[in-house]
């Protein structure tokens, strides 16, 4: 398994200066706040059956458990807005090395499993996604879910 971490300080570079996005619940008065993945996260609408399937096949793979261990953004503002509900979109970027994965066939992993056929086992619906942990530039610019773990992000307000 190759070293996945990318190092924080090379980030502008690595994305080009596209923007990542997550949606939060609720809005914050601060205009930077700082934050980092969870370390046990409890699906919101997935059945945890599923997520730790899904966790098995990312850590046999990547050797990350991605889906319980992620702050989950994306590089399309419209789509981090459906996740702010009554709260708000900010730009995410990592302040300490980081690791990620995405799939440029998924948008939202949740919906995969969804819309799947009910034959289709999970680790088989993970090998047809073709998940990745490379490319942070053409993960962001997909606009699909990203992944990332990483102790230190920031978080900031949207100037308008």
């Amino acid at each position: 398994m190759n070293n996945l971490k990318n190092n924080a300080i090379t980030w502008p570079c690595d994305s080009k200066g596209l923007f990542v996005y997550r949606g939060f619940g609720r809005e914050r008065a601060e205009h930077v706040i700082e934050i980092s993945s969870p370390k046990n996260r409890h699906p919101r609408d997935t059945p945890l059956d599923v997520q730790i399937q899904v966790d098995n096949w990312l850590e046999q793979r990547f050797g990350y458990r991605f889906r319980e261990s992620s702050l989950f953004v994306t590089g399309d503002y419209m789509n981090a807005t459906n996740y702010a509900q009554h709260g708000e979109v900010r730009v995410i970027q990592p302040l300490s090395d980081y690791v990620f994965c995405w799939s440029r066939k998924c948008c939202d992993l949740y919906g995969e499993v969804e819309l799947s056929p009910q034959n289709e086992s999970i680790p088989d619906m993970m090998e047809r996604l073709e998940f990745q942990c490379t490319d942070i530039y053409n993960a962001i610019k997909s606009g699909n879910e990203i992944m990332i773990i990483c102790d230190r992000l920031k978080a900031s307000k949207i100037e308008i």
